[in-house]
């Protein structure tokens, strides 16, 4: 659950970003409201950009399961910096 969320919220702060800039998590807090088991079936979650920066990017996540329960939330801090040229 924390590794999707993490994937999500981050990948939502990729989608703001100009070409040569990349991005790296430095902070997550998740929750978890709901036992996720078989029984969930398919979960899906949703990232969104909060607050877009050029040096720090805020998003969050929300994941649900089949019957659209919430069963976890996320917020996140990104560092936007250049890519680096090998």
């Amino acid at each position: 659950m924390c590794t999707l969320a993490d994937t999500v919220a981050a990948c939502a702060v990729h989608t703001t970003l100009d070409l040569g800039l990349a991005y790296t998590s430095i902070d997550l807090n998740v929750s978890y409201l709901r036992p996720v088991t078989v029984d969930s079936g398919i979960l899906r979650a949703t990232g969104l950009v909060t607050k877009p920066g050029r040096r720090v990017a805020y998003s969050k996540a929300e994941i649900v399961d089949r019957a659209g329960k919430l069963v976890a939330t996320a917020t996140t801090c990104c560092l936007v910096m250049e890519r680096p040229t090998a």
